[in-house]
């Protein structure tokens, strides 16, 4: 299923994979540590999590597709130059566009397409980056504003999202989805 299989983009696109050397690694960014403020999460119907990290970069596909995503991450997560390490909630935000990851300001609507200039919010409750790297869902409408605030920091907020499951008559189908993120993040270029 192509709505849920952009998560499995994920962890080829920020170098998971193992490398022979730290040559052969993405340049990421460092932020040390990273700064987020303490009321930054997103919430799937009723269950909220905090996010605790994240993550920008461009992706070029195979396929000539290109787009943006920011990945937040939760409890039990964290970035470092190998990837994304542990098991916990995440969120991934994908804006279909061709623009540089400083650019990225502005107002999208959350689409079931990947028509350029919208975007698509997939979660995991129990992201595993060593089992199943399905999601759980994704919003299918709603409203992203992304800010950029300062050097590799952004206010992103999703409002008046409503969530799809991962099957038709899966339970997670039309719940509210909201996430608020305040702080910086790695860019992997």
């Amino acid at each position: 299923m192509k709505r849920f299989k952009i998560l499995g983009l994920l962890l080829l696109t920020i170098g998971a994979v193992s490398c022979e050397s730290d040559d052969d690694l993405p340049e990421v960014q460092e932020i040390d540590p990273i700064v987020i403020t303490s009321d930054s999460k997103f919430n799937a119907g009723d269950d909220e999590y905090e996010i605790t990290g994240g993550v920008v970069s461009n992706v070029a596909t195979n396929e000539g597709d290109r787009f943006t995503q920011l990945i937040f991450l939760g409890d039990g997560l964290e970035f470092n130059r190998f990837g994304i390490q542990g098991r916990g909630p995440l969120a991934q935000l994908v804006i279909y566009n061709d623009i540089n990851v400083s650019n990225i300001a502005g107002t999208y609507e959350l689409s079931s397409t990947a028509a350029t200039g919208t975007a698509v919010i997939v979660y995991s409750e129990d992201f595993n980056v060593n089992g199943s790297q399905d999601a759980d869902g994704r919003a299918t409408s709603g409203t992203v504003i992304i800010e950029r605030v300062g050097e590799n920091q952004y206010i992103v907020n999703v409002e008046d999202g409503e969530t799809e499951g991962e099957d038709a008559d899966d339970d997670d189908d039309n719940e509210s989805f909201d996430l608020f993120f305040d702080g910086e993040v790695y860019v992997v270029n």
